[in-house]
């Protein structure tokens, strides 16, 4: 009997599926149950809406088309800058105004997030890019969500999500909103892959929950990079009441809170599971030097769980006016399975299978760089007490399956310069050879023309 697929390379294919360019890289459209309608969008701007036609289709036009068309369609974005100018007015559902809701299965796949950016254009139309409402599916592969701006609307600036939402390949950058969720809020399910959450702002001093995400339902990430975002409690991440986040192959770095979790807050009964991740370079930054602020890197609620694997968590601050930063990379309980690397624990107990972590080490970790993959990781060098530690029985997801890659796609576990093939703790394999194909890569910086 041939081997069963690992969870990692059962999603890998289904998103190498959307991903790969083109109708030859869908192989669900070439014996489809039925003829799926696809939509080529043709101009950039964002006209009182009309029919979608051949020659002149708006992605405005696009989407509602696509709602009015039974089952999973596809639109297609070429290359270049969709400009959204109309004015939210009212809470509509089709899209006439505002964002866009999507309201049934729909495919979004741009030429590559680099180059293909859905510009919200927050200050003119006051509203977010897509709504996806409950009970619909949606892809959106190769784009960028930039510039959602919904002041006075509760969550998600670029994204909010009630359905299930696979993203890929894609960015959700310099989004704003007036309370939960800069980046997205997910009420359902999202998936997240390869992908870059980046500069995403809540704007609320008294109830702002996750600047690059807040999440209320069930959240996985692989690959992928939130860093830079900022809110009043959880700068990258707010997972929040009964929901699960998965991060894996993940790095949350640069995040900035006000008060509690300046790269990722967990609270009510939710569960987070960490497995190599690199969290770091997070701050909280004190209002009023007001010293119950904490959880820098990770903030834990009584009742929250968290499980760490194979996951470096240092570097992170709380910062006030008065006194010097102090490095607090966590607060509450940590169940480790093992092989984690955490500089500072005064705010936190780490339970569960101690076995190789490494406490109170620097970690030796470069800037927030251009590494190689689609995303931006932090190098480790060649002496970091990371290099060849993790698990010797092999890196693992959640459910115990091997990670044969890092974040960035390439090869693990590799010979880190100690003798042994051991993979490295963390997001990054030091010495890892580049094992993704070209179509899986996005490429840095993102040009607005």
């Amino acid at each position: 009997m041939p081997a069963k697929p690992t969870f990692l390379a059962r999603l890998s294919l289904i998103l190498l599926a959307v991903i790969a360019g083109g109708l030859a890289g869908l192989p669900f459209l070439a014996t489809p149950a039925r003829a799926f309608t696809i939509y080529t969008v043709t101009r950039f701007d964002d006209p009182i809406p009309d029919n979608c036609l051949p020659s002149d289709c708006s992605l405005r036009e696009a989407v509602r088309a696509a709602n009015i068309t039974p089952g999973t369609d596809l639109i297609v974005l070429p290359a270049g800058v969709y400009t959204l100018s109309l004015l939210r007015t009212k809470i509509d559902p089709d899209a006439a105004n505002g964002d866009l809701d999507i309201t049934d299965d729909l495919i979004i796949q741009g030429a590559d997030a680099a180059n293909t950016i859905i510009d919200g254009n927050g200050s003119v139309t006051f509203d977010r890019i897509f709504e996806i409402t409950t009970g619909v599916t949606v892809r959106i592969s190769g784009v960028s969500i930039y510039r959602g701006y919904p002041l006075e609307l509760i969550g998600g600036g670029g994204i909010l999500n009630a359905g299930s939402l696979t993203l890929t390949l894609s960015r959700v950058i310099s989004n704003t909103v007036g309370n939960d969720g800069g980046g997205i809020a997910n009420l359902g399910t999202l998936v997240i892959s390869r992908s870059l959450i980046m500069s995403n702002t809540g704007v609320s001093s008294t109830s702002g929950f996750g600047g690059g995400l807040y999440n209320e339902g069930q959240l996985t990430i692989f690959e992928s990079t939130i860093s830079g975002n900022k809110n009043r409690i959880g700068g990258g991440l707010d997972n929040s009441q009964q929901a699960t986040a998965t991060l894996i192959n993940s790095t949350v770095s640069g995040n900035r809170a006000s008060e509690n979790g300046g790269g990722i807050n967990n609270r009510g009964t939710s569960f987070l599971h960490l497995a190599n991740v690199t969290l770091t370079a997070n701050r909280v930054e004190m209002v009023a030097n007001n010293a119950a602020w904490n959880g820098a890197g990770l903030k834990s609620g009584l009742n929250s769980t968290v499980n760490i694997r194979n996951t470096l968590i240092a570097d992170n601050q709380k910062i006030g006016v008065l006194f010097d930063p102090i490095n607090d990379d966590c607060k509450g309980i940590l169940t480790s399975a093992g092989y984690n690397v955490v500089r500072a624990t005064a705010g936190c107990i780490i339970n569960g299978d101690t076995s190789g972590n490494l406490i109170g080490q620097p970690v030796q970790l470069g800037p927030l760089a251009d590494n190689g993959g689609p995303t931006p990781t932090h190098m480790l060098n060649a002496n970091s007490p990371a290099v060849n530690a993790g698990n010797p029985a092999g890196c693992t997801d959640p459910a115990g399956n091997n990670l044969t890659t890092d974040q960035r796609g390439y090869s693990r576990p590799v010979n880190g310069g100690s003798g042994q093939s051991r993979c490295d703790i963390g997001a990054l394999e030091f010495g890892g050879v580049d094992s993704a194909p070209p179509e899986r890569r996005i490429y840095l910086p993102i040009v607005l023309k």
